[in-house]
């Protein structure tokens, strides 16, 4: 009963105009589960917020294939023109990077493109996750878990990790907001999701890991991406293009292709 007052009065704050910022992101969860998943080829569907400012995409992970790509330029390239050569169907900007004094971006944490290794694990505080790609698939683990790892196509270190078997990982509720870029795994499927709404890594956790009968997306695993000023998206599906977020240059992206 509790539990029903909350929801029905977290409804009547979300879409009377008097949202507090206590319940900002319950409201948020509110618009999302009445949002509807929208089919727009095959294996990959959208969701967004009413307002725009939170989009999902949703791939079938046997309909897709998920690759890391480099910048087309020392100096980075914004997302748009990597997936506009690479002709992916889905792009979002990567990892982490550093300006080196000539003004070239390099890659703060391991990356693999190609099955070629670009740059070594490192542990910066945030790199405390990673994604990678082989034949079986997009993964989502630990650095440690990795190392054992083989027949790598793809590899991306970031993080932090956002949801690890399902349980939030442990933030500040009242940590920095951000726009923020996120991928999950979710039963069969790939959530790959850009907030231009700032959230804190704990509100975007629970969003992630919340079941989708309550707005979220009941991901087991997630780990964040660079997001930020960095946080760019774009779908190139058949009939529709979208391009999200500024285009700011970033050295390297997570593409997914049809299969």
């Amino acid at each position: 009963m509790k539990n029903l007052v909350r929801w029905v009065l977290l409804f009547v704050a979300a879409f009377c105009g008097f949202t507090s910022p206590a319940s900002a992101d319950d409201a948020l969860q509110i618009q999302l589960a009445a949002a509807q998943w929208e089919a727009k080829a095959t294996g990959i569907e959208r969701l967004a917020a009413p307002a725009g400012d939170v989009v999902a995409y949703r791939l079938a992970q046997d309909k897709v294939t998920a690759r890391v790509l480099g910048q087309l330029k020392a100096a980075g390239s914004p997302v748009s023109d990597v997936a506009a050569q690479a002709k992916a169907a889905l792009t979002i900007n990567g990892g982490y990077f550093w300006i080196k004094p000539n003004g070239a971006l390099a890659p703060t944490g391991l990356l693999i493109i190609d099955g070629t290794k670009q740059a070594p694990l490192n542990t910066c505080q945030a790199c405390t996750a990673l994604l990678y790609s082989d034949a079986r698939g997009l993964h989502i683990t630990r650095p440690s878990a990795f190392r054992a790892a083989r027949g790598v196509d793809s590899a991306l270190q970031v993080g932090p990790m956002l949801v690890e078997r399902g349980h939030v990982m442990a933030y500040k509720a009242d940590g920095p907001a951000a726009a923020r870029t996120a991928v999950c795994l979710s039963g069969g499927s790939i959530i790959v999701l850009l907030a231009m709404r700032e959230l804190t890594l704990h509100d975007l956790a629970a969003l992630l890991a919340a079941k989708r009968a309550e707005g979220g997306f009941d991901c087991a695993q997630a780990i964040n991406l660079d997001g930020g000023a960095s946080s760019q998206l774009v779908a190139d599906l058949p009939g529709d293009i979208e391009r999200l977020g500024l285009p700011r240059p970033v050295q390297n992206v997570l593409a997914f292709f049809q299969r």
